[in-house]
Formats: C-alpha cells, structure tokens, sequence
C-alpha cells in the first residue's frame, strides 16, 4: 500500500479515532501502508498514549507513535476521561520526538514522491518539520492531505486556509504549509 505518516490530536472527539480505524482497514486490504504517527496539540504527551493504546487495540502496534509540539494548544486542555486506558502503561512507553520520528521514517523511505503526510490536526509540526528538513520532505512527500477548510484566493492565485479548530492553533503555520505546498 502507499505510504502515509499522520498527524493527530487523538482524544476530545472521534474523528481521529474513526480514522485510525479506517487507517487498520486500508492497511489490512493493501492500500495504505502506515509508517508512523505524530501525536500534536498540548496535552501532546497524553495525545500520544492514546494514539498508541488504540493503534495497539486496532492491530498496529508496529506502528511508531512520535510526541509533537503543543500544536498551538493550550497546556490546560485535559484528556482524563481517557487516561485509564493508557495509565498501566505509561511506565513502559517511551516516544521519539515527532520531528526526529519523521525524520528517520523519510530517510529509510526508498522510492522518492511517495509518502502521503495526512494531517488531522495543527499544522505546526509540519510547518516545523518542512523549515528543518525541506530537502528532505520535498523529496519523499508526495501529497500532503489536510482535514480542515481551504478557499481559493484569486488575489493570490492559491488555496488558503480557512477559518478553523486546526487552522486557528496556529496560522501562521497553517498559511506557511499551505503557500509552500504550492509553490514547490
């Protein structure tokens, strides 16, 4: 399947977890083939827990999770309604940096154009990543997929972010990820 990295703010609502179920079914029949998940927007740490119990419960457990960046979140956002299912085994987990994670899954990547970044949440670690290692995500990053709203500007002649949860975390990154998108 193709290779793809999400990015997400797993846990105060079901849309990433519909899609980490829908990510288990499109690995299962050979379409998609997962190669990590970055945890993103504070509280990011606890983000990642989740992401890796439910990648765990839906059968991709050899899929690396990475702690991001606050996102642009605010620290005081709480996920304890959630926190039993990951608290036995926070003294067991240990989480690579999200930027360092995608760094060496883009490195190991053979085929250049070929990963697939989708994106369910703040696009700061993308914005961050794309800063840091351009060379890099040029080279291997195929398309980048982003949930949230877009309109057209006819003044600029490109697809600008529109008012949104994601967008508004953080939009200067948000404006950043979608120009250089563009423009490459």
């Amino acid at each position: 399947g193709d290779p793809v990295i999400i990015i997400t703010d797993i846990g105060r609502d079901i849309d990433d977890a519909i899609a980490f179920m829908e990510l288990a079914s499109l690995e299962r029949m050979c379409i998609l083939n997962p190669l990590g998940v970055i945890a993103t927007v504070a509280p990011e740490l606890e983000r990642a827990y989740l992401a890796r119990v439910t990648l765990d419960s839906l059968g991709l457990s050899d899929v690396p999770v990475g702690v991001g960046s606050d996102g642009g979140g605010s620290a005081e956002v709480k996920l304890n309604s959630l926190s039993f299912l990951y608290d036995g085994e926070k003294k067991l987990l240990r989480f690579e940096p999200g930027i360092d994670l995608m760094k060496h899954i883009l490195i190991e990547v053979e085929d250049p154009k070929s990963v697939k970044l989708v994106c369910l949440s703040s696009l700061k670690d993308v914005s961050n990543f794309m800063k840091q290692e351009s060379d890099l995500f040029c080279s291997k990053i195929r398309e980048v997929l982003i949930m949230g709203s877009a309109e057209y500007s006819e003044e600029k002649q490109r697809i600008m972010p529109f008012s949104g949860y994601n967008t508004n975390l953080d939009w200067e990154s948000a404006n950043f990820v979608y120009r250089e998108c563009q423009e490459r």
